[in-house]
């Protein structure tokens, strides 16, 4: 019996590991209940009279990575993010490798992609805070833990006003 080439293992443990297609509306990451929809930020729907502009937070993800998992697992898990975020920010979860448009800024839509690519997030987690005019606050990139990421978003805040 002759035993498969190198190649073929390869491709036989590549197959194994990868296991069975998932379809991608059952890959996506639930994101917490206080995150909105893309199209639902206070800053493209347009500000509120007699309220703050709010900004954005873009927590950029991806399928697969353990430590965007357990920002969403962990970290955004607790009140003290929660409330930290929203009282300056609508927080909104972009996959790195959508391609589907979202609502932005200025009414063009953008895809994670292109998204992504504007703000030039190079690695997951990312998070990256926005003022209403799209311009950026500050930027987390990888993993905190719930009492540093709170001190990232009141950074951000500060520099919001």
């Amino acid at each position: 019996m002759r035993l498969p080439s190198n190649k073929m293992w390869l491709l036989l443990l590549g197959l194994a590991v990868a296991g069975p297609a998932v379809a991608a509306d059952e890959a996506a990451m639930p994101m917490p209940a206080w995150f909105v929809a893309p199209g639902q930020t206070a800053a493209v729907q347009g500000e509120v009279p007699g309220r703050p502009a709010k900004g954005v937070m873009l927590f950029f993800w991806m399928e697969a990575c353990g430590y965007c998992e357990r920002m969403v697992s962990s970290t955004f898990r607790f009140d003290a993010v929660a409330t930290s975020a929203t009282a300056a920010f609508d927080a909104v979860g972009v996959n790195l490798f959508d391609d589907a448009p979202l609502p932005w800024l200025g009414g063009e839509p953008l895809s994670g992609r292109r998204l992504a690519r504007y703000y030039q997030v190079q690695t997951t987690p990312t998070t990256v805070f926005v003022d209403a005019s799209g311009k950026e606050l500050n930027r987390v990139v990888g993993y905190l833990p719930s009492k540093a990421f709170v001190r990232e978003i009141e950074l951000a805040a500060r520099r919001k006003r």
